[in-house]
């Protein structure tokens, strides 16, 4: 994983020094394969959306049922909360500030617009709604068909979907992402996005913290003092999620800062750890809605505000089967910005390089957030244990 970090990081300095003197046939290829691996992926992810959802579903029905709804409803809502408020800033900002241009009304941008030597494209069997439809059900049936081999039926179903992926969507990673950045270097969309727009991410970036300040006050019975020393606590695992990109990589440090946190020490808690962090995503919440946002602005979409909020409510259960890979948290969703928000391939691959560029803090913010959200599981765990 830090490895794969490094190689995009070492991409990403590469192509902004030296893609102006790349071939533009080279460019043009280069582009091209990006948006077939692209096209694959939208294709392959409702199948495994339908083995998360499922997985997720039987995982949480073992616990004892009220707190396995109680679980649920609580990280479906604090997702919600949070794409909800970065969404409505982002509305207002970009909206309401006349000094933000937009992409299509930039003549000089369009004028070396780069485009893909081909286009591959697929139909779509499986839409995302479908799957998560598909993945409830099955979810509900499987343990009920198959009681005693339910686990062991979406355990082995998850460990091939990730076994396919890093055997084959990992190895090509950098050559999926260098696509997309030589697209965004050559048509300038990096200095348009980033000095027309940047002054938003930042404020969406301020709420999310005071956002996850305020969950570590509620779960620390609204004391100072106690507040200020869980989220120190939880600053070993924040910093190794942020220089390595990567919530997973800091989940060691994650468990023992919840482990120092909670009053009482909880094993369905500490086994709640590893599936709830790629579920409670705040960072995600907070930062992709502001870049979709930010991407429609670019191109001059306007989309009305309870067509993004119908949007919301499916990105939201998206986060319940998030990719433990880089870029995870936004390739699930490529499909729905497709079929929903009706993103061109240009969009996608702007939001999906948005999303790597922006994957430190993301990673940071999940950690830390997760680190408050876990205090308060811990309490429902005890009240319900003592009832």
């Amino acid at each position: 994983m830090k490895k794969t970090s490094l190689i995009l990081i070492i991409l990403l300095i590469s192509v902004l020094s030296v893609g102006q003197y790349i071939p533009l046939t080279i460019k043009s290829t280069l582009y091209a394969i990006s948006l077939t691996i692209q096209e694959l992926l939208i294709f392959f992810i409702p199948f495994i959306i339908v083995i998360f959802i499922s997985r997720s579903i039987i995982f949480l029905k073992n616990q004892a049922i009220k707190l396995a709804i109680a679980f649920a409803l609580l990280i479906y809502i604090s997702n919600f909360i949070a794409s909800f408020t970065s969404f409505n800033v982002s509305f207002y900002m970009l909206n309401n500030n006349l000094n933000l241009t937009n992409f299509n009304s930039n003549k000089e941008l369009l004028i070396d617009n780069l485009n893909p030597l081909w286009k591959f494209n697929l139909f779509q069997i499986l839409s995302n709604k479908i799957a998560l439809l598909i993945g409830v059900i099955s979810g509900i049936l499987v343990p009920i068909l198959k009681k005693n081999q339910a686990n062991k039926i979406a355990d082995y179903l998850f460990h091939y979907a990730m076994k396919s992926i890093n055997l084959v969507f990992m190895p090509i990673l950098p050559l999926f992402v260098l696509g997309f950045l030589i697209k965004l270097q050559n048509d300038k969309i990096f200095e348009f996005a980033l000095v027309n727009h940047f002054h938003t991410l930042k404020i969406i970036f301020t709420i999310s913290l005071i956002y996850i300040v305020l969950i570590y006050f509620i779960a620390s019975n609204f004391k100072f003092n106690k507040t200020l020393k869980n989220i120190i606590t939880m600053l070993p695992a924040s910093f190794t999620a942020f220089i390595s990109m990567s919530s997973t990589a800091a989940l060691p440090y994650t468990i023992e800062g919840v482990n120092k946190n909670i009053s009482k020490k909880s094993n369905i808690i500490i086994s709640l750890i590893p599936p709830i962090s790629n579920m409670h995503l705040l960072g995600d919440c907070f930062l992709i809605p502001s870049c979709i946002m930010l991407v429609l602005k670019l191109f001059n979409y306007q989309i009305p505000y309870t067509e993004f909020i119908y949007f919301l409510t499916y990105f939201v259960f998206m986060k319940f089967t998030v990719l433990t890979i880089p870029g995870g948290g936004i390739i699930t969703i490529l499909p729905l910005l497709a079929s929903e928000l009706n993103f061109n391939y240009e969009m996608l691959s702007i939001v999906m390089t948005l999303y790597l560029l922006l994957d430190p803090f993301l990673a940071l913010l999940n950690v830390i957030g997760n680190g408050g959200f876990f205090i308060i599981l811990s309490k429902i765990v005890n009240k319900y244990k003592n009832n």
